[in-house]
């Protein structure tokens, strides 16, 4: 990402979650072994839970109050497409499963479905977050000319909520293509 977000957050759960273990624990004056292996094992366990509750939940209300960039692209997506192969149009369907630091895209596309291997997020275009990501594609029957590829697809999550994005495929395929989709769910 283009944006150095995730070294400040780490730092500040960790400053925090230390803060409260010292805080929390400093009047706990009992000789007991337990008591003195939580007091040695709470900031870090109550990093890890921090750590853990922000990532998959307490972003998204950060990045609403300014506090995370990291833009929110998860949901299910549809639109349609247009490629290269043929001039042909088609059917676009994403759902897109999202936390703070990791993504998994799933596309299906009439007659092929494709899985991310690999994403980054990019704000180099105003306030218009873009996703870059490869994928796999596998044709879900047998057909001219339509078998395993890989591929690359940029996304363009625009202010007004709707997404375009843009694809080609490797080298054996050669394709390109265009599509718009608009959210239809939210996680």
């Amino acid at each position: 990402m283009d944006i150095d977000e995730r070294r400040g957050v780490k730092i500040a759960i960790g400053l925090i979650s230390a803060s409260f273990a010292v805080v929390a624990f400093s009047s706990a004056d009992v000789n007991l072994d337990y008591i003195a292996a939580l007091k040695f094992g709470s900031p870090i366990t109550l990093y890890g839970v921090t750590l853990l509750l922000y990532e998959r939940w307490l972003w998204r209300p950060a990045r609403r109050i300014g506090i995370s960039q990291v833009p929110d692209f998860s949901g299910t997506w549809r639109g349609a497409g247009r490629s290269s192969h043929a001039a042909t149009e088609f059917d676009a369907e994403i759902e897109i499963a999202q936390t703070w630091s990791k993504i998994s895209i799933v596309g299906r596309f009439g007659r092929s479905e494709s899985q991310s291997s690999g994403f980054a997020f990019i704000r180099s275009r105003g306030m218009e977050a873009v996703l870059i990501h490869t994928y796999l594609n596998r044709p879900m029957e047998a057909g001219e000319g339509l078998h395993i590829h890989e591929g690359t697809a940029e996304l363009t999550l625009r202010k007004d909520g709707s997404m375009n994005g843009t694809y080609y495929t490797g080298r054996d395929r050669a394709t390109h293509g265009t599509f718009t989709l608009t959210r239809v769910s939210n996680p």
